[in-house]
């Protein structure tokens, strides 16, 4: 941490300006508690027109459409869209495959910063924000809130973290979809390394109840490339299993196998409704979620 402060030992002050520049919107109506910049599944009487109905005894009077009774000699209420607060989840994966590291920061390391400010732009937005952390269980969850005090508990939660253990997706996405009340955005970060078809449907499921979900894949390009030469043995991070092999025989075979792979969550993704962003260890993190978050602003206007 640096001078004792778990927000500044994650951000630094420039990254943190970057993202006051930021917004993260739900494409989904939402059941937030205050009100907020996302649409509600509950109607009020805001800005937005959202629609027409009879007049019933006892309404506001203040809201009939007069227009539409001097064309049609009836009575309407207007209708406006209720905005509220987006109820935001981040799930990251905390098993052993996230230590992997090429050069510079693991891929734990950069998903932790990636949820990171993620967390602190739902605080800049006043959206109340909750944290899981699961590997073959959810080892740790933080209930939504928009506090300072809730982010720094987030950020100490994650400076402290270590990955450890192997991966159980299914299982630990039941456990975080049964945990989960009111619908929401989703933002899980892992390697996803399982079958993608799985961890897609598992997405999906989220996506059945409502959820807006946005599926972040960390990877390194060393373990996608496999540019190793000489014989060279391979220990499996999650299981220990280690199996020696010469590079140069399996290394297009491989490369074709990863691409296949993260081809796939693409797909199964897309085929869920599940937005699917690939975030590159190489790249500076608040560059590229910071590059995602502008596409989607620009697609929200």
């Amino acid at each position: 941490m640096t001078d004792g402060n778990p927000v500044a030992s994650l951000l630094t002050g420039d990254v943190v300006e970057r993202i006051k520049r930021l917004e993260l919107f739900s494409r989904r109506r939402v059941e937030g508690t205050l009100t907020g910049e996302n649409r509600s599944p509950f109607k009020g009487f805001s800005t937005d027109f959202l629609q027409h109905r009879p007049y019933s005894y006892g309404d506001n009077l203040k809201f009939l459409d007069w227009r539409v009774f001097g064309k049609t000699d009836r009575l309407f209420i207007r209708e406006f869209e209720e905005q509220t607060n987006a109820p935001v989840n981040l799930i990251l994966d905390i098993s052993a495959s996230m230590a992997f590291a090429g050069e510079g920061l693991n891929k734990h390391e950069f998903a932790v910063r990636c949820t990171g400010l993620l967390a602190y732009l739902m605080h800049v937005q006043k959206d109340d924000f909750g944290l899981f952390l699961f590997n073959n269980n959810v080892v740790e969850h933080l209930r939504p809130a928009s506090s300072k005090r809730h982010l720094s508990r987030v950020f100490e939660r994650l400076v402290t973290v270590q990955p450890a253990g192997e991966t159980v997706f299914r299982e630990c996405l039941a456990t975080v979809e049964a945990r989960i009340s009111r619908r929401g955005l989703i933002a899980v970060f892992s390697d996803f390394m399982d079958r993608p078809e799985e961890i897609a449907r598992s997405l999906g499921r989220f996506r059945m109840r409502g959820h807006d979900v946005l599926a972040f894949q960390v990877y390194d390009e060393a373990e996608k490339e496999l540019d190793y030469i000489d014989f060279t043995r391979f220990r499996d991070l999650e299981n220990s299993q280690v199996i020696g092999v010469d590079p140069l025989l399996i290394r297009d075979e491989y490369r074709r196998q990863f691409l296949l792979h993260q081809q796939a969550m693409k797909v199964g993704c897309l085929q869920h409704g599940v937005d699917h962003v690939l975030l590159p260890v190489s790249d500076p993190f608040d560059r590229v979620l910071g590059e995602y978050l502008q596409r989607r602003m620009s697609m929200m206007l």
